[in-house]
């Protein structure tokens, strides 16, 4: 179960790197990191208008929690648990914007992500 959590956190960071070119996407504002995010998810899942607003709005709370969070006086475990809830809550927003299809991909890319952390 730690392995897998472990694994999951990694898929994150190298997100978060990867989509920050050379690793800027962490001093970005939540609101540019959310809009970032959101351009490569219409751009990956083919959003229409209505579905980029509220994704953009998902992530943009998902991204101003992360902020919060970075500041929080807690220990790393503590602060990786309410980063995975945080996540986990954002995936949870999506099936309610995203068709089947679009999720089909979401997951599928996301899988694909961490196959190759794998390897």
């Amino acid at each position: 179960m730690k392995k897998k959590v472990l694994l999951i956190y990694c898929v994150i960071i190298v997100c978060i790197t990867a989509l920050g070119q050379n690793g800027k996407f962490k001093n970005m504002t939540p609101l540019k990191r959310a809009k970032t995010y959101t351009e490569l998810m219409r751009t990956y899942l083919k959003l229409s208008k209505d579905q980029t607003f509220k994704i953009e709005a998902i992530n943009l709370k998902s991204a101003n929690e992360m902020e919060k969070l970075k500041s929080d006086d807690i220990s790393k475990m503590n602060k990786w648990n309410k980063a995975m809830k945080i996540q986990k809550q954002r995936e949870t927003l999506f099936k309610s914007v995203l068709n089947k299809e679009q999720l089909d991909t979401y997951f599928k890319k996301k899988k694909e992500m961490i196959q190759q952390l794998k390897n």
